[in-house]
């Protein structure tokens, strides 16, 4: 038993005399040591990926795991009469793994010391070394996580069907790769999966990041000054199937000289797909992205092979959704962008789970029939659209005739609408930063004090005529100039008690109710 001190993320099997005892393909009496396949359901269940190296004829071990329930266990078998080295390197690489992540579990001392040949670092096991199943069940106590198996299963199949490309890069063209990057909306809410993520990838894992606990990223990422924190996760998908949360980046935006690259990992499962470039690429854009990526990809047609999503689409709304709980049993849908799961981290208990939708108001092509009984929308992010233009001026009653449509197509649901800052513009209520960048945003954008304002009036007025609706004054939960970062964005303490007077109302709202 050869067994180094990295994570366990695959065991590559062998069958006679392993799973059972027994020769198959000589006619032998099988017999299956069931605790073994417990074993291997087990850990499939808790992220650890099985795959089989093994002497035989291919279809009739096939039969007998179909026979044994466990076939579709297994990932990459490679089952024939080829020496065991070059085929288990092949799997690893298959699997996008490294050799000390895997496990290989052999008999035959010879295959195990082969293998160890040619996958330098593979940990090795022969099932007659004492202790064997006590090792088993003590991996099996020490994993925590959750099946990959549908993961390394479109693994499996992109694998196969790459064969039929005469490059790698055509195969790329035709997989139709989709990646969203959400910055901060379900960051929070996927917490154990970043940090997971975090701690298990090695080889995409560019800032060498870990955390040692959910309190670690706590403290970087949800305290007080977090909120200068920009980061986000990226989502895949191509033809073949989803991929869910696949990586994770983070910034810290005080002051154009800090603005360096902190956190940048991604899961294996996306290896040589170029999706790390592209999101590198993408925020070097408006970061310093301080990294060394793969070079084979920077020239490729400028990544015109991926479609990139700022904001999740449909299908990974589909995806999170599933995750978190079908639309139907979330209590609060969050329209809020950026500050969607700040918004959702800090909600009351009752208010729980969320769901998360984009709606622009001009367009007014809010779900309702996937919105939860509870809505807080940010309402203050329409102030700004190119969609109020009448002409070269923002029209304040095309503005307040959409919102009233808005309004009575949610009357079913408890309305919260957010409200941009009036006083950030006020005089010694901003640094010469903010000032300047406040005179940008107005030139360029047209977002001004002035608008502001008018749009809060408008939406003031709105909600006193509806008795489902609130205005929400972002102002009155700010206790000191610099937790306003601009009139849409505010610091984390803002959102948690602007939060806190939601849950009071909501719950306030019930009590009349009945």
């Amino acid at each position: 038993m050869r067994i180094g001190d990295e994570k366990i993320k695959c065991i590559i099997w062998d069958l006679d005399d392993t799973i059972w005892d027994g020769t198959l393909a000589e006619g032998e009496y099988i017999f299956v040591r069931s605790w073994l396949i417990d074993i291997i359901k087990q850990l499939n269940e808790k992220g650890v990926v099985n795959s089989l190296c093994s002497k035989n004829e291919f279809e009739p071990a096939k039969a007998k795991l179909i026979e044994l329930g466990v076939w579709d266990y297994f990932v990459f078998p490679v089952i024939d009469f080829v020496p065991k080295g070059l085929n288990v390197k092949s799997i690893i690489n298959n699997l996008q793994l490294r050799a000390p992540n895997c496990l290989f579990i052999d008999d035959n001392e010879a295959n195990l010391n082969e293998v160890e040949f040619y996958c330098e670092g593979i940990n090795t096991v022969n099932p007659y070394d004492a202790g064997f199943r006590s090792y088993l069940e003590n991996l099996l106590a020490m994993t925590q996580g959750q099946s990959r198996l549908e993961q390394y299963k479109i693994i499996e199949t992109k694998h196969q069907q790459a064969k039929s490309f005469a490059d790698n890069q055509s195969f790329l063209k035709d997989s139709d790769i989709t990646i969203c990057l959400i910055r901060n909306p379900e960051a929070l809410t996927f917490k154990d999966r970043i940090i997971d993520l975090a701690n298990r990838t090695n080889q995409l894992n560019f800032t060498d990041s870990r955390f040692e606990s959910t309190a670690e990223f706590e403290v970087e990422f949800e305290l007080d000054d977090s909120i200068h924190i920009h980061y986000g996760v990226v989502f895949a998908y191509d033809k073949y199937g989803d991929y869910g949360l696949v990586g994770f980046y983070a910034f810290d935006e005080r002051g154009d000289e800090k603005r360096e690259l902190s956190h940048f990992f991604f899961s294996c499962r996306i290896m040589n797909m170029g999706i790390e470039t592209a999101v590198a690429n993408y925020l070097a854009k408006n970061f310093r992205v301080n990294i060394n990526l793969d070079s084979s990809y920077t020239d490729f047609e400028n990544f015109s092979f991926i479609t990139l999503v700022c904001g999740s689409d449909a299908r990974v709304r589909d995806y999170i959704e599933g995750k978190m709980g079908e639309p139907s049993e979330a209590q609060t849908t969050i329209i809020a962008g950026c500050t969607s799961g700040v918004i959702a981290h800090y909600l009351p208990d009752a208010m729980t789970p969320s769901n998360f939708q984009n709606f622009t108001l001009s367009a007014l092509d809010f779900s309702v029939d996937s919105a939860a009984p509870t809505l807080i929308y940010s309402i203050y992010s329409d102030y700004i659209t190119k969609g109020w233009s009448n002409w070269k001026f923002f029209s304040y009653r095309k503005f307040s005739a959409h919102l009233d449509s808005f309004l009575c197509e949610t009357s079913d649901q408890l309305v919260f609408l957010l409200l941009a800052s009036e006083d950030y513009g006020a005089p010694g209520n901003q640094t010469l930063k903010q000032r300047l960048k406040s005179f940008e945003a107005k030139l360029l954008h047209g977002r001004s004090a002035s608008r502001n304002r008018k749009c809060n009036q408008i939406v003031k007025n709105a909600a006193l005529k509806r008795d489902n609706v609130y205005a929400v004054d972002m102002d009155s939960f700010v206790s000191s100039p610099s937790e306003v970062i601009d009139p849409r964005h505010f610091h984390r303490n803002v959102i948690k008690r602007a939060c806190t007077h939601i849950g009071e109302l909501s719950e306030l709202k019930k009590t009349s109710a009945n």
